[in-house]
């Protein structure tokens, strides 16, 4: 498992934390609530919480996903291998 490393600035603190996450993460998008990464070399999407890192939900992806956006009502993943777009993932 590889790993997501989320670092914050704020005007008190200037801090980094590391979460594992799935095989080759390539993208990253924040919906307001929680993180989303997609997993490159598992085909999976997490959604992972901001706060803590816990992983909250994983979702299997079109194949070999690459970049990753929130429209604000739904998870678009571009899937490099698969030449196709996933958009079946709601918040």
């Amino acid at each position: 498992m590889d790993q997501l490393v989320a670092a914050h600035v704020d005007q008190s603190q200037t801090g980094a934390n590391t979460y594992p996450v799935g095989d080759g993460p390539a993208g990253l998008a924040i919906d307001g609530t929680s993180l989303w990464v997609a997993n490159n070399g598992s085909s999976t999407v997490m959604r992972v919480d901001r706060a803590t890192g816990a992983i909250l939900a994983t979702y299997t992806s079109g194949k070999g996903p690459f970049g990753i956006t929130s429209d604000g009502r739904n998870i678009w993943v571009a899937n490099f291998a698969g030449d196709s777009l996933s958009t079946t993932l709601a918040k």
